[in-house]
């Protein structure tokens, strides 16, 4: 999963770079809200056979959608729907009814630890993704070029196999670490602060400070660092510190 956060992460950085510079590499910047709501709606509205969605962020938005880049009311009945959200949103009052209401309507639903920025794609072809996810001001990134999307196809649907049914409880990954525990884990051995965690994992700081405390006198270390080598030593990480670019 820190490694799907990082691709889309990559991505983003490497289409804005060029879009900076002017190129033409089938990305447009959609900066109002206004304009991403309408091309959303259009792009719903056309869809044929399938979204794929990722929602790191459930917020309520204008006009009762649920999201900003999908429009569920023009939304053909016959389309299949996927979407993958935190797994924070199963203790949230206001937002574990309304997925329900999604499941009851047949979409599919699963829930992960964390995940990528938001993004939304329409029949495998069109990608909508927050230009950046902690500050979600800043627009979306329309992508329409075939490789980077079925780049972010493959991408959601590794995040989908590893995500867990929303109808379904989740349960420890093992007789230590829950699946919030692993997630702390990788954020903690990358490096990211307790409010990036809390960000990423939809959860608040004082949880996030609170778990990453509990691992850290699990692992018996006195500093962020030494946590991260000992998670490593354990074999707690999906990836090995310092192989990375």
């Amino acid at each position: 999963m820190a490694a799907a956060r990082a691709a889309v992460n990559d991505l983003l950085v490497k289409y804005r770079d060029r879009h900076a510079l002017g190129e033409q590499v089938g990305v447009r910047a959609m900066v109002s809200r206004d304009a991403v709501y309408a091309y959303s709606e259009r792009l719903s509205r056309d869809c044929e056979r399938n979204v794929a969605v990722l929602v790191p962020d459930l917020t309520p938005r204008p006009e009762g959608r649920l999201l900003e880049t999908l429009d569920t009311a023009v939304l053909s009945p016959e389309i299949s729907v996927r979407y993958v959200f935190l797994d924070s949103v199963r203790k949230d009052q206001a937002a574990a009814p309304a997925v329900s209401r999604l499941v009851s309507s047949a979409a599919q639903a699963r829930t992960a630890p964390f995940l990528p920025p938001s993004m939304t794609i329409f029949d495998k072809r069109v990608a909508i993704i927050d230009a950046d996810q902690a500050r979600p001001q800043e627009g979306s990134f329309v992508l329409d070029s075939p490789g980077p999307v079925a780049a972010l196809c493959a991408l959601f649907d590794g995040i989908w196999q590893q995500a867990h049914p929303f109808c379904e409880p989740v349960v420890a990954t093992d007789e230590r670490r829950t699946r919030q525990e692993v997630a702390v884990t990788e954020l903690l051995a990358a490096g990211y602060t307790d409010e990036v965690i809390a960000r990423r994992l939809g959860v608040s700081v004082r949880t996030a400070r609170r778990t990453v405390a509990e691992l850290m006198k699990r692992l018996r270390a006195s500093s962020r660092f030494q946590a991260g080598v000992r998670a490593a030593e354990r074999g707690w990480l999906s990836w090995v510190p310092g192989a990375r670019e």
